[in-house]
């Protein structure tokens, strides 16, 4: 049955699809469904794992090897004790052995046979071995058994520079692991043989498993110490996450009132909670703008279209069928609103636009003298009796600098609102003057337009630039001035930033307004969006 759901799975899509997953993308489908706090968990718990397993290996091994060298250290102590009795003779050893024992004499022999016995004891034993591997004397010990180690292993030994015993690790024929010694005898001057003395080390590894022993549960009761501390603290370190969670689905409920209780830590998790409450607040305010923006919007709408209506009915009634004039009237009035309706949507697309960064930007060499008396020209024609000049500093001709590169349909609508509204707020027998010069090292054109008008209040000054605002509904409207949208100097402090460019305007009731933009002379214009097709 298993066999037949393995080979169906293979043979499916699902077969296929689970082949293609990598190992890693397996484990991260694994854990992605698991709660953060239990991949925390498992992450640390895993950490700890490794290093605590890597660490009781280190002391294992570091122990085993201490052991195995202070064996060693005693087994050579020993043959060079033993070595030391024997008879010795001036000049350097010969660096050959006779492979075949019988080209040993046989005093020499028992001389090597007195060896083998003094070193033989409990579970040592001791043998000479000649560089063929051959055996030529062996110590009476049954209880040992008598390791032979290679050709090479004694080869290593024969051709080092200098008489040096090495120990290694080997295993016997019945299968016990030994620790082996190999030495080479020296016997009057001359190197006779290679003594190979070995001991169990079952000892030494009785002494290794104990200590992996007390090694494995010393982590077991430490892993699960650090379980259920790592339980406890991960979870209180994503305590402010879980509420974080509860909070913003508050928050996407429609409650933008809402924070977050901000730890006294500067951690992430604080620097987290900290930076939600102030995405928070930026987006109730945004709201707050945006529903501000709604209302004025509609409200602005609903007197033209109010007027609209009036007429049409008026026209639908026929009530003024037999009154050409008032006929005429109620058409000037329609036109009138449906321009007025015309500008508020115009503007509102600008400020739409600028806000989305689509606002397209088309710069271009401009002289802004020959633009300066263009628009002093054209908005005479619009002044109610005020006098519109244009100034020039001496610095700005001296330099010979009159062209910019800057988009002149967006500098033209920036001056003319500034100056409709100064025409605005400024009695007729007033003046309104637009003036240009270099600014901060020739590096930006600074424009400004002041005028000697009513001014505006110290306390609207930081508002100006709002939507919609409007100093005074009644000053904005009086006489035969045309009442504005609140929109114009919104409009113009968007453009001026648009085209890199900074505005202020400074005002002292009574007296008049300056309102003063700088734009950059010799660097090329932002990179703007261009606009999306249909917009």
């Amino acid at each position: 049955m298993i066999r037949r759901m393995q080979q169906w799975i293979q043979a499916s899509k699902i077969g296929n699809w689970v082949s293609t997953i990598q190992p890693g993308e397996r484990l991260n489908m694994i854990l992605g469904k698991l709660p953060l706090r239990r991949r925390l968990a498992l992450v640390f718990f895993g950490l700890l794992l490794i290093l605590l397993v890597a660490l009781g290996a280190l002391i294992t091994l570091t122990e085993e090897h201490a052991l195995l060298s202070n064996e060693a250290d005693a087994l050579r102590n020993q043959v060079n004790l033993v070595q030391r009795s024997l008879p010795r003779r001036a000049g350097p050893p010969s660096t050959t052995l006779p492979s075949d024992t019988t080209a040993i004499p046989s005093d020499v022999l028992l001389e090597l046979d007195g060896v083998t016995q003094r070193l033989t004891s409990g579970e040592v034993r001791a043998s000479i071995f000649s560089t063929a591997g051959a055996l030529i004397v062996t110590g009476d010990n049954s209880f040992a058994p008598i390791v032979s180690p290679t050709a090479d292993q004694l080869n290593a030994v024969v051709s080092a520079k200098e008489a040096q015993s090495s120990y290694l690790v080997d295993y016997a024929p019945d299968g016990s692991r030994q620790l082996v010694l190999i030495a080479p005898i020296v016997y009057e001057g001359q190197m006779v043989g290679l003594l190979v003395v070995s001991t169990p080390t079952a000892p030494f590894d009785n002494t290794v498993f104990v200590t992996r022993i007390v090694l494995a549960i010393g982590i077991f009761l430490a892993l699960g110490i650090a379980a259920a501390l790592m339980w406890v603290l991960v979870g209180a370190a994503l305590a402010p996450l879980t509420q974080m969670q509860q909070t913003s689905t508050r928050i996407a409920e429609g409650d933008l009132s809402l924070r977050l209780s901000e730890p006294g830590t500067d951690d992430e998790i604080g620097q987290l909670a900290r930076s939600f409450n102030y995405m928070v607040a930026q987006l109730e305010a945004t709201f707050a703008r945006q529903q501000h923006f709604i209302a004025d919007a509609s409200h602005e709408l609903r007197t033209p279209l109010t007027a609209l209506r009036g007429s049409l009915e008026m026209q639908m009634i026929g009530a003024a069928q037999d009154d050409p004039a008032a006929h005429r009237r109620l058409i000037r009035g329609m036109w009138a609103e449906t321009r007025r309706m015309q500008r508020l949507v115009d503007d509102l697309l600008t400020l739409s636009r600028i806000d989305d960064h689509r606002l397209e930007l088309r710069p271009e060499p401009v002289d802004i003298i020959a633009l300066m008396g263009d628009i002093c020209e054209e908005t005479n024609h619009i002044a109610t009796g005020q006098t519109i000049v244009a100034e020039y500093r001496d610095n700005f001709e001296a330099e010979n600098i009159q062209t910019i590169l800057v988009d002149p349909d967006r500098l033209r609508q920036i001056l003319l609102n500034l100056i409709t509204n100064a025409i605005k707020y400024t009695p007729e027998n007033g003046t309104i003057a637009i003036a240009a010069r270099l600014y901060n090292q020739s590096s930006a054109i600074e424009f400004s337009v002041r005028d000697t008008g009513i001014g505006i209040p110290a306390d609207a000054l930081p508002h100006v630039f709002d939507r919609f605002y409007r100093v005074d509904f009644a000053r904005a409207r009086q006489g035969k001035q045309p009442g504005g949208s609140g929109l114009g100097l919104a409009i113009v402090r968007g453009l001026v930033e648009a085209m890199g460019g900074s505005i202020s305007i400074k005002s002292v009731e009574g007296q008049g307004t300056i309102a003063t933009f700088w734009l950059p002379v010799h660097a090329l214009l932002p990179v703007t969006i261009e606009e999306h097709a249909g917009v």
